[in-house]
């Protein structure tokens, strides 16, 4: 089991639908969200789009070490000034690996739910002030963002999903100052906290809500 502090793009639906407002902030900036605009991480917090009892969530980067164990997730976003806050966390999620037989086998049974989520996101593109987003049409949609194939590498209990009514502010100098080492402020890397840090951690962070 690992402790994750991972950053996601800014959605300002909590998590709940797609939206262009992470674009709106990233679009500058090379990675991912500034490029193509929508992230998977849209539908995070979203406890409607339970399958099989499971919310199916997403983090970008991909590590065997992480495979089918249990870990604590906790999410932060950066807005457009590079302010930084703690929008929520998993607790007991499992990661599906890229080539695990669970992810292949989530991915294919929720095929309803990645056609209803590049729906979404077809709408938000449609719908965007960005031209970039505006020329998508739904086959664009569906092969740049790769739903099918990204969408499905968390797996959570509904009621280890905790979406924080007040994003947490925090600095990058408060991270070093409790893990003494740098924050990894990038959407394809995660920062781990060790066991033995967590409750420093949680402490200095304000998560006093963490139960």
């Amino acid at each position: 089991m690992a402790n994750i502090f991972q950053k996601i793009a800014f959605n300002q639906h909590n998590y709940q639908q797609p939206d262009d407002a992470g674009h709106a902030i990233e679009r500058n900036r090379q990675n991912y969200i500034g490029e193509f605009g929508v992230g998977h991480e849209s539908w995070n917090f979203n406890l409607d789009q339970v399958i099989d009892g499971s919310v199916h969530g997403y983090m970008k980067p991909d590590n065997k070490k992480l495979e089918n164990e249990l870990h604590t997730i906790i999410f932060y976003y950066e807005d457009a000034d590079k302010n930084k806050y703690i929008v929520g966390y998993y607790k007991n999620c499992k990661y599906l690996g890229k080539n695990t037989a669970e992810r292949k086998t989530a991915t294919k049974k929720l095929s309803e739910l990645t056609n209803q989520r590049i729906n979404e996101v077809y709408q938000v593109c449609q719908e965007s002030k960005f031209q970039q987003l505006k020329g998508y049409n739904k086959n664009k949609v569906s092969k740049e963002f790769k739903l099918k194939e990204t969408s499905f590498k968390l797996k959570v209990q509904p009621k280890d999903v905790f979406l924080l009514e007040n994003p947490i502010p925090f600095s990058a100098e408060t991270f070093t100052s409790i893990l003494g080492k740098q924050l990894y402020n990038k959407f394809g890397n995660y920062n781990l906290i060790p066991n033995e840090k967590m409750p420093l951690f949680l402490k200095k962070m304000g998560l006093k809500a963490f139960k």
